[in-house]
């Protein structure tokens, strides 16, 4: 790769930090929940019990882990740490679903939790052996269940993929071979999802 100017390295850390999938997964869970919510007081409940039940753990982790190394990473560098928050936001997401499914009458929104469930347990298997972009993953995943919901016009959003691929690679988070598997297991993890439960 070229040398890469401050100004392309700031722009990368900017784009990695908007498309982190901690930040890109609560935005999409509340754009969820705010769509099927009766009133703002169950939206905000909802919104509190996801990101309770999907972030809070993991980044309570990764708090002690950046304590103990004495280094703030965002992006959870070493794959080795990214494991145990997956594997916290993957029983988050499991009680979640469970929650979902017992209280509310939504396909759409069961379909969702599934989705996540089964997206969060991929990830966590493949961190075990090695790296994959969640950057890429996330993104393609949500871009995905859009397209599926939503229709071929919105097919342009995966577009979107092209400076995280690039903010990523400037910052040597990724090799593209983590970044493609990043994309297809999104891809593939969302539609057998879809194909298994109906959508």
């Amino acid at each position: 790769m070229a040398t890469v100017t401050k100004q392309q390295l700031r722009l990368a850390e900017v784009i990695s930090f908007i498309t982190n999938p901690v930040i890109l997964l609560v935005a999409a869970t509340g754009f969820v929940i705010y769509r099927y919510a009766d009133n703002l007081t169950e939206f905000m409940q909802w919104l509190v019990a996801a990101i309770g039940l999907l972030v809070v753990p993991g980044m309570l982790y990764s708090i002690v882990i950046w304590a103990k190394e004495r280094k703030l990473d965002l992006d959870i560098s070493d794959r080795q740490d990214r494991i145990v928050p997956l594997m916290l936001s993957t029983l988050g997401a499991l009680v979640g679903g469970y929650l979902v499914s017992a209280r509310l009458e939504n396909t759409n929104l069961l379909f969702m939790s599934n989705v996540l469930v089964a997206y969060l347990i991929c990830l966590t298997i493949i961190t075990l052996i090695w790296k994959i972009s969640l950057h890429a993953a996330t993104m393609t995943a949500m871009v995905t269940i859009l397209v599926l919901f939503s229709g071929s016009i919105f097919l342009w959003f995966y577009l979107f993929l092209i400076p995280i691929i690039w903010a990523r690679l400037v910052l040597k988070q990724h090799t593209p071979a983590q970044l493609g598997a990043g994309i297809a297991l999104g891809v593939s993890v969302t539609l057998v999802a879809y194909k298994v439960f109906g959508g």
